[in-house]
């Protein structure tokens, strides 16, 4: 048996053009009903959930498992360096033009906050610090969406952006600050 008003809306989107000629959907029924699932309901709002829970995870687990590995890190005491004992090269800019890099010192700022030395955190990076804490939040947003199926609201995704832009500037500051002392 038809559904009805699927069938109008198919009748009357037959016609229906865009400008550039392209076909218009009509976004007024349900997801379900669209693209043929009409008899299975809840299946399209049953894959959203599964699609928000799945890159929910990763995008925890990306934070979580930098933070795990700063933890595992000895911080250098120079302030610098650290991140050679993931085999990584010296800062490039530190080699070549002798001075510090905007992200110097972040990830021995990483590890002193892992091991609850804040102030060594907040003395080594200040951007750093802020960063760590930044993927913390991020993960805790992400778990909580992960056991939810909900995304994060408007507010709180621009609050994410704000904050990101923040720490960034913060970073780019330290590292004026750092270059005319």
């Amino acid at each position: 048996m038809s559904h009805p008003t699927r069938d109008r809306s198919v009748i009357a989107n037959q016609d229906r053009r865009s400008p550039q000629g392209s076909q218009v959907t009509d976004f007024s029924e349900p997801a379900e009903s669209q693209s043929g699932w009409g008899s299975c309901p809840g299946l399209g709002e049953r894959r959203i959930e599964a699609r928000i829970r799945f890159f929910a995870a990763i995008t925890a687990l990306v934070p979580l498992l930098a933070l795990g590995l700063a933890r595992h890190l000895e911080p250098n005491s120079s302030g610098l360096g650290t991140h050679q004992q993931l085999g990584l090269p010296p800062c490039s800019m530190r080699l070549i033009l002798g001075i510090r890099c905007p992200g110097c010192g972040m990830t021995t700022s990483w590890a002193h906050l892992t091991r609850g030395n804040w102030y060594e955190s907040l003395r080594t990076s200040l951007g750093g610090f802020l960063f760590a804490l930044f993927a913390m939040w991020i993960a805790f947003l992400a778990l909580r969406a992960l056991f939810t199926a909900q995304v994060p609201g408007e507010r709180t995704q621009t609050m994410i952006a704000v904050t990101a832009m923040g720490i960034f500037a913060v970073s780019v500051l330290q590292w004026l600050y750092r270059l005319g002392a």
